[in-house]
């Protein structure tokens, strides 16, 4: 927990506890940790603040360029809506430089929603659903999220 990470060599069967830098995000459960060339993302979960359960909407990148010396950060919003609601149990999915954080929950709601992240601009705008309300997917949490070629599959979830 509280932002330790572990690294494993394909040639070790061993792993061994990563020395990290900067100052890591709280513990949490039910994030999301993807990567974009040299950073990983953690976005969400849930966890406590202040000993109170919550949901997380912040964004922490991990560096990953020096294995040596691995440095958290806290992302800073520049411009556009502050993105998603908290949530947990969502999927994100990169796709070229962008993340796609389908639904998720919070500890009162399921969320429809798409939200994008924009790496390099480090701005969400959220996606507008489309076509016949009965033909989009409802609320969901637990569920998986696969790119192929150009097409996003939501499977699964409950809401």
């Amino acid at each position: 927990g509280g932002g330790r990470a572990w690294t494993r060599t394909m040639q070790s069967v061993t792993w061994e506890e990563a020395t990290l830098k900067g100052t890591p995000p709280a513990p949490r459960s039910g994030h999301t940790f993807v990567v974009v060339g040299s950073k990983a993302y953690l976005f969400g979960g849930t966890g406590r603040h202040n000993g109170k359960a919550c949901a997380f909407n912040d964004m922490h990148t991990l560096e990953l360029s020096n294995s040596e010396l691995l440095a958290w950060a806290a992302l800073a919003q520049t411009g556009g809506p502050k993105g998603p609601p908290a949530r947990s149990r969502h999927t994100c999915t990169v796709v070229k430089h962008f993340l796609v954080v389908v639904g998720g929950l919070d500890h009162r709601a399921r969320y429809a929603d798409v939200w994008v992240y924009d790496t390099k601009a480090k701005t969400w705008a959220e996606l507008a659903m489309e076509g016949p309300e009965d033909e989009r997917f409802t609320a969901r949490a637990h569920h998986t999220a696969t790119l192929v070629d150009d097409a996003l599959y939501v499977f699964g979830g409950y809401g």
